[in-house]
This record gives C-alpha cells, structure tokens and sequence, in this order.
C-alpha cells in the first residue's frame, strides 16, 4: 500500500494512504473460492517481494495473514495489498502479539525468546498454504502445543496439484520447520524457492520436437498434457472438463477468448494452442455452430465428463467477478 502524503489532523500527523478498491484474501479463502494456480504463483511472489522489502527496510509487519492482505479491483492487473501495521512498533521481547495460527509457535524456543524475522516469514508460508489448500497447516499433535511436544508441520501433499507435489512439499517442510535456523535464511531465497517450484514443471516440458510435430502425431484422445500445456493451464482446462484433444477442440474458440477467472497469459496460452491444432489438424474438429454468446459453449461438447447438447456457461472461478477481464 503507498503513502501518498502527510498531513495534520487535530494536531497530529496523519499519513495519507492509497485506497485499496477491493477485498481481503481472507474474504475469498472463507467463501471457498479457489484462485487458479498462475495467480496463486503470481500472489505468492507479490507477497514474498514485499516481505524482501521490509526486510531490506528493517521494516517488520508482524501480523501477515489473508486478513491484512487486500486484493485490489479497478483497470490495473490484480495485485495484492499488505496493510495494517499496527504491530510494527511492538517489543521483540512480547512473543504473543499476533494472530494463531499465523503466529510462530516455536517462538518460546528461542534463546532468548524473542520475536525476530524469522517468524515474519512463518506467518507468509501459512498464508501462502492457506492460498493453495483453503485450510492452514496441522501439527502432528493437535491437542498439544507444537513448541511443548516438538511437533512438526503436516504438510497434505494430497492437496496440492501432482504435477507441483513435490516442489510443494518440499517448499513448506523447510519453510515451517520447528527450527528456525532450518528454515530460508531470507524472504529474497523463499521467494526464489516459490519461482522455482512453479517454473520447474514449464522446463521439464521442453522437447525438442516442438508443438507442431507433437500437434501432427495427436489423436482426437491425446491429453491435454501431452500437448504441452503448462500446469495453470492444465488446471483451467481440467476444471472445464476438457482433459482430451476432442474436448478442446470442440469447444468455440470464443469461449476460449472470454474465459474469466484466468490470467492473460494463461488465457493466451489456451486460445494459441488450440487455435494452431485446429489449423493443423483440420481433421479432428468436430463441426459445431458457434455459440450465440461469450463464455457459453455450442451443442455438442463435453463439460465435466459428459456430452451436452445445451450450452454451457463456464464459471471457472468463483473469483470471476473480481479477477476476470481486468487480466
């Protein structure tokens, strides 16, 4: 959030902030509203860029949790806000000021026990698991104190998207370590170690024989995976029903143009793909009519696994209204 100036109200000296035009995170992940996975990427970089910069500020927030942290709405692409920062002037020594679970519990294990950054970037890694998962981490002994018992994080890997299992787990056993010289020693290499869980799988599908011969050699029952999709748009089209080359060339590319809910980029990729496989294999479209409307999909086509003659409006997120084509 940017100060835009200072004034004076009643004798005081009062800073003039931007106005956040938008919503908490906390609002969303409490209405069970899923975010796609490139604006979870992209928010969880927004939010660990911040933290570096606090930390470059010896700045400290002390209370990160979906609550504090906005979403903003208007023409500009979504971002996140971090506010409130009425903890920022609290004692080191006072190890309670905050919000459980975002609070470090491990805090009384310090020597001294004291608040340090360490804990700023617990609260962003429960947060940032809380994004993804709807719900924040476990211990393996729930009915205790994590700090009494020595109790690690249960990281649900089950939770996560497979093609991103891994890089997940990994992100967040380090990142909630009961010890804290175990965890990223900066908010600068977690935010490194998020970039890299996301562009990893985008590496590993490089191939040298490039999207056309792969377009050449499909079949109407190729998956979308073998195409060469990336993960975010895996996970869009997978939430449609479209897992196979007929289901994605059988929907209008209309439909593609207007999805809401998905990044620009991600969309992109959607529409481009699809658009060069219905030029290079002509033979795989079905013949449909057009849809009469934005987002609806013509007779004919497969919405989550069955075959529909009536059109089909495809709210992809629950987010559409406030994350749709300002992208």
């Amino acid at each position: 959030m940017k100060a835009r100036r200072t004034l004076t109200v009643a004798g005081r000296t009062a800073v003039l902030m931007e106005h956040v035009n938008g919503q908490t995170l906390a609002h969303h992940l409490r209405r069970e509203e899923r975010l796609s996975l490139d604006l979870i990427c992209r928010f969880g970089e927004q939010l660990l860029s911040a933290v570096d910069h606090l930390e470059e500020k010896g700045v400290a927030h002390r209370d990160i949790k979906p609550d504090n942290i906005g979403i903003t709405e208007g023409k500009e692409r979504k971002r996140l806000i971090l506010f409130d920062f009425s903890l920022t002037r609290t004692s080191p020594d006072n190890i309670q000021a905050g919000t459980r679970p975002y609070l470090d519990p491990f805090l009384s294990l310090r020597r001294p026990p004291r608040w340090d950054l360490n804990a700023e970037r617990f609260a962003v890694a429960v947060t940032l698991y809380e994004m993804l998962t709807g719900t924040v981490p476990s211990w393996s002994d729930k009915q205790s104190d994590p700090a009494a018992v020595g109790a690690e994080a249960v990281i649900e890997a089950d939770r996560f998207n497979p093609h991103l299992r891994d890089g997940l787990t990994g992100f967040f056993t380090k990142a909630l370590r009961s010890d804290a010289r175990e965890r990223f020693d900066n908010a600068e290499d977690m935010q490194r170690a998020w970039r890299h869980v996301f562009d990893q799988p985008a590496l590993e599908r490089i191939e040298d024989t490039g999207f056309d011969a792969v377009a050449r050699r499909a079949t109407a029952q190729t998956s979308i995976a073998e195409l060469g999709y990336g993960i975010e748009a895996q996970d869009v089209l997978d939430r449609m029903g479209i897992h196979t080359v007929r289901d994605l060339l059988a929907v209008h590319r209309r439909t593609l143009r207007y999805l809401t809910g998905v990044g620009d980029c991600i969309r992109r990729e959607i529409r481009e793909k699809a658009k060069r496989l219905a030029q290079l294999r002509p033979d795989l479209v079905p013949r449909t009519p057009a849809p009469s409307e934005p987002g609806t999909v013509s007779a004919g086509v497969r919405v989550n696994g069955a075959w529909t003659k009536e059109p089909q409006r495809f709210n992809l997120n629950p987010l559409h209204q406030m994350v749709g084509r300002n992208f």
